[in-house]
């Protein structure tokens, strides 16, 4: 069931516009906010390919006043290719986040033991460069609105996956450097120790133990965004951005 928030979501996502929210209108904890999600992500009629983290270090958690790392569903119609202009709308405020992503070769089923980060290595198909887009369509904004990003489809607006390299099962996972460019000029260079695991299969370990994904589980093929390794970029139109991961790829994408 789908209420006046969940539905203005929805349409701002696909629309364009702000959301603004009554204080009776908010999310009472977590789970209240997952189930908005959930809502929300009925709406589009379209199939979870993937999942996402978000505020997955200290510094975005206090930002955008959270406790803990939040996940989302990613969607086969927000997934676009690097050659497509990505058209985006100002007033979400979209960003850059430069992410390593995950594919699974095997399910993670739901069950009782938690994960570790062996399980998912066992189940990786591979590691490769990925872009996600992110905005807030809540008025009040990305760090004033706390649990309602959650609810906001955990601030996903698109992802653009690049070419996977082959060496990921040779790669220092623990301390994989990448670098950013925005106009073609380096806007920031990051590592995969900047998430609070330490690694990518940590942060999917964190996911496949999350109560959001308790009946569904993660599914081969699903594509996991870790969270940012390169921080986060504001985006405007005709922006265009390129990352080098070295022997895990490249990715590239414009905004229209």
């Amino acid at each position: 069931m789908t209420n006046r928030v969940t539905e203005a979501l929805w349409k701002a996502r696909t629309d364009g516009g702000l959301v603004a929210v009554e204080d009776s209108e908010w999310p009472v904890d977590e789970a209240a906010a997952y189930a908005m999600q959930e809502q929300v992500t009925a709406l589009f009629d379209a199939e979870i390919v993937g999942w996402k983290l978000g505020a997955t270090n200290e510094k975005t958690l206090a930002l955008l006043g959270v406790e803990r790392p939040f996940v989302g569903p990613l969607l086969s119609i927000h997934f676009h290719a690097m050659d497509e202009a990505l058209p985006v709308y100002p007033e979400h405020g979209p960003a850059l986040e430069t992410e390593f992503l995950v594919a699974l070769a095997a399910d993670l089923p739901p069950r009782d033991e938690p994960y570790t980060d062996e399980d998912v290595a066992n189940a990786v198909d591979y590691v490769g460069p990925a872009f996600e887009v992110v905005g807030c369509r809540c008025a009040a904004g990305f760090q004033k609105s706390g649990l309602m990003l959650l609810a906001d489809g955990a601030v996903n607006v698109a992802v653009i996956e690049g070419t996977a390299g082959t060496g990921w099962r040779d790669a220092d996972l623990s301390d994989h450097r990448l670098r950013v460019e925005l106009n073609g000029a380096e806007a920031a260079t990051g590592s995969s120790n900047l998430l609070m695991w330490g690694n990518p299969f940590g942060a999917v370990a964190y996911l496949a133990n999350h109560p959001r994904v308790a009946q569904r589980g993660l599914r081969k093929g699903d594509r996991i965004m870790t969270g940012t390794c390169g921080g986060l970029l504001p985006l405007a139109s005709g922006d265009t951005a390129a990352a080098d991961f070295g022997v895990l790829g490249s990715v590239r994408m414009s905004v229209a």
